[in-house]
């Protein structure tokens, strides 16, 4: 038989088989896109299963596919989602028979996919014939895991022909691993919503038992207020941000004496004065809890005035934000519609009769405006709908004004386009991460992990990642390559360039040229062209991801959205590894002084102690005891302690070294590590901190005292001791050593506190014994 020619194309059976697995590449990564983009916008587990199902049958091109889940109590696998419903009745009502049990057992006990054909008499039971199970076909059982076990099992056809059999494994695989990791923070998503929603639940509670007579005010605020925030056009998040805000918008009325919340009569100024502090005093409680730092300032700003004249701020107009004055609506309505002990309820006729009066003086013209609309229609308006890629961006959109040489990119539709390399890269990065959320929880590793999966897989090396502040909502650079590398630290403040504006729009944006956009920042210097996509989570932008270019016009339309792809599946991984830091921070620090706690203090002290050994060189622990404390509590209150110890920790922070570890030891004692340091460097870090604490002042109620000092006592490696409680001890016996000698102990115990007189003044001068 002739062989062709050397130089002869494809034959047409090579020709099918290149199209149908570019056909095949192509359904994969829009599925891979449309389980990533659908899952995260699941409100539950149950609803990614669901698009799970869908997805995993148009990808798979396996007709029917199920998903499984163990069944609670009994341990047999029951169906919850598939792609064709049971004829009769709802996926969730067939369990899986004899046959798909064991296999599906078997796949789960060795942790891998099984591909078995079920024998002939057996298969789903009563309901076979609706879920139209084949004895004659070969069937794939796929593992999903979730946090380490089998959580869940795709059920499918394997196809036929060993090629077809091989490439739906390998690709029911890959979407086996992405459900498990969106499933896995799902649940954390979950947790941490029902953990802020148990907190708000108790703190209103704890107000609605002091003030009965406002029970169900907090809910039926959040309420209105979500309709108004709603028909005001804000994005569901934003509006379910303003919802939670007015449910806690009077917690600050904790502080509030019961007698002054409970009488029935006008308030004396006295009284009004510490009402009208509530605001201010939720602001500070919301403020202090991780996630709720966005809603202090709708809990602060409720009250003030749209023409000025409200409290606590007095601002007026546009100063006033926005969901603050849709709850300042949303309780004028509810406070004048419900009965109060000084006076009966109004007619909600009469209610906006009145709120429609002030408009423009104490209430925001348009929300009163959207009131009505929602009063008289009782319906809710169309959300706005998305920027359109390159659709130009009004001054009013928000973050001065708008774009001039860049253009907003979208996302590409469902199935538009065909195949191309970039499609290939983005699919290995998007896998890449998705193995990637499962390993790294810290956060510079993730960040560093994210820049790296862009530049292996994507090819851009000059890439950096901001991350939004907390409360400030200033961005700040937390990880960069090429290019960008030292640049780490840099700030951008809310709205300043393309960063602030993507992170105000949460919307992709090209600049083909940056020397003809106006709000480009001058970055790299070899930078011509850029790219900056947000990095959402949960409706929010917690950050922005930017990839530089040298030459004009380097990204494509294809090129943007696989970095727009890769920016969103990193955000869920960097939302749980900011949860995971700010959980490992809490851990390890101070409630009070933000100095490192006891634990940690002797956990680093073993760490430093070990390297000394290593490398030959010395150390010294300084343990130091606030002089007469007591006395400031006995004399002003422990809120002021409590100031005198914050105050005196930042003059810790401020006078140690930046590898220093400045921990709180306990009640009125701190600790400090000092690797490399001999006994002169460590005599001359007390004596700043003594200079320091010397002239500063505690301002307290109006007045100004004098800031208490520290007695220290210090330790040495090796001299002193080689394990941590030997310097330890050391440290402690000479710190008490240094407040004898200058006359600040009790004889009584001959370790008690400084003697001070009411008006805080010392009773002697700061030392240090070594």
């Amino acid at each position: 038989m002739r062989r062709p020619p050397a130089d002869a194309g494809p034959s047409p059976r090579a020709a099918r088989r290149a199209r149908s697995e570019s056909r095949a590449v192509r359904v994969t990564l829009q599925g891979l896109a449309g389980l990533v983009r659908r899952a995260a916008q699941a409100s539950d587990e149950g609803a990614v299963w669901g698009v799970l199902g869908e997805v995993a049958a148009r990808v798979l091109g396996a007709g029917t596919v199920w998903v499984a889940l163990p069944s609670e109590g009994t341990g047999q696998w029951q169906v919850v989602a598939c792609s064709e419903p049971p004829e009769g009745g709802t996926p969730g009502a067939a369990n899986l028979g004899a046959a798909l049990q064991s296999l599906v057992t078997l796949a789960v006990r060795r942790g891998r996919t099984v591909e078995c054909r079920p024998p002939p008499s057996r298969g789903l039971g009563s309901r076979a014939p609706a879920l139209r199970l084949r004895s004659s076909e070969a069937y794939l059982c796929v593992p999903v895991f979730v946090e380490g076990r089998a959580r869940a099992v795709l059920v499918m056809p394997a196809g036929k022909g060993r090629g077809r059999a091989g490439g739906r494994k390998a690709r029911a695989q890959l979407l086996a691993e992405l459900a498990g990791s969106i499933v896995e923070q799902t649940l954390r998503a979950k947790a941490e919503r029902e953990t802020a929603q148990a907190g708000i639940r108790a703190l209103v509670a704890a107000l609605e038992a002091r003030e009965p007579a406002a029970r169900g005010h907090g809910q039926r605020v959040a309420s209105t207020a979500l309709l108004l925030a709603r028909a005001m056009g804000l994005d569901e998040a934003k509006a379910r941000r303003v919802e939670m805000a007015a449910l806690l918008h009077d917690v600050g009325k904790l502080g509030v004496p019961d007698a002054i919340l409970a009488k029935p009569g006008p308030l004396e100024p006295a009284e009004r004065v510490a009402v009208v502090a509530h605001p201010e005093m939720g602001a500070r409680i919301v403020a202090e809890v991780a996630g709720w730092q966005d809603l202090a300032p709708m809990v602060r700003h409720h009250h003030e005035w749209y023409g000025g004249g409200g409290y606590p701020d007095g601002l007026a107009g546009d100063a006033i934000p926005l969901g603050a004055a849709i709850i300042g609506v949303a309780e004028a309505l509810d406070a004048m519609t419900t009965e109060r002990p000084y006076r009966p309820a109004r007619r909600v006729e009469e209610a906006l009769e009145e709120i429609g009066r002030c408009a423009g003086t104490q209430f925001h013209p348009e929300v009163v405006d959207a009131l009505h609309r929602v009063m008289e229609r009782r319906a809710e308006p169309p959300e706005a709908a998305p920027l359109a890629d390159g659709e130009p961006v009004s001054p009013g959109a928000g973050a001065e004004g708008p774009l001039q040489g860049a253009r907003v990119i979208g996302l590409p539709p469902p199935e538009a386009g065909c195949i191309t390399p970039v499609h290939l890269k983005e699919l290995a990065a998007l896998y890449r991460l998705a193995q990637a959320m499962r390993d790294v929880l810290d956060m510079p590793a993730l960040l560093f992990r994210v820049l790296d999966i862009i530049e292996s897989e994507l090819g851009w090396r000059d890439c950096c990642i901001f991350l939004v502040e907390p409360g400030s909502e200033d961005l700040t650079m937390a990880a960069a390559s090429g290019a960008f590398s030292g640049w780490e630290g840099l700030r951008l403040r809310r709205g300043q360039g393309m960063n602030g504006w993507v992170a105000a729009h949460g919307v992709p944006v090209l600049v083909p040229d940056v020397t003809r956009e106006p709000r480009y920042v001058p970055g790299p210097a070899s930078t011509r062209s850029e790219v900056v996509v947000p990095v959402s989570a949960g409706g929010r932008v917690i950050g922005t991801l930017t990839v530089d270019a040298p030459v004009v016009h380097a990204f494509s339309l294809e090129q943007v959205q696989a970095i727009a792809a890769v920016a969103h599946q990193a955000a869920v991984a960097v939302e749980v590894a900011q949860l995971h830091q700010q959980v490992r921070r809490a851990a390890i620090r101070d409630g009070l002084t933000g100095l490192f706690n006891h634990r940690h203090f002797y956990e680093r002290l073993e760490e430093e102690l070990e390297r000394a050994a290593r490398y030959g060189y010395g150390l010294h622990v300084a343990i130091g005891d606030v002089d007469g404390l007591k006395g400031v509590n006995d004399s002003l209150g422990h809120l002021a302690g409590d100031k005198v110890l914050a105050e005196l920790a930042r003059l810790l922070r401020q006078h140690s070294r930046r590898y220093d570890v400045v921990a709180r030891y306990g009640g009125d004692e701190f600790a400090v590590i000092m690797p490399q340091t001999d006994r002169q460097g460590a005599l001359a870090m007390t004596r700043r901190l003594d200079g320091a604490a010397r002239e500063a002042v505690l301002a307290w109620q109006g007045r100004l005292f004098p800031l208490p000092t520290v007695s220290w006592g210090l330790a040495g490696f090796p001299e002193d001791g080689h394990r941590p409680a030997e310097l330890v001890a050391v440290a402690d016996t000479r710190m008490y050593l240094a407040k004898r000698e200058r006359g600040l102990l009790r004889p009584a115990d001959g370790r008690g506190d400084a003697q001070r007189g009411p008006d805080g003044g010392q009773a002697g001068a700061a030392g240090a014994s070594g």
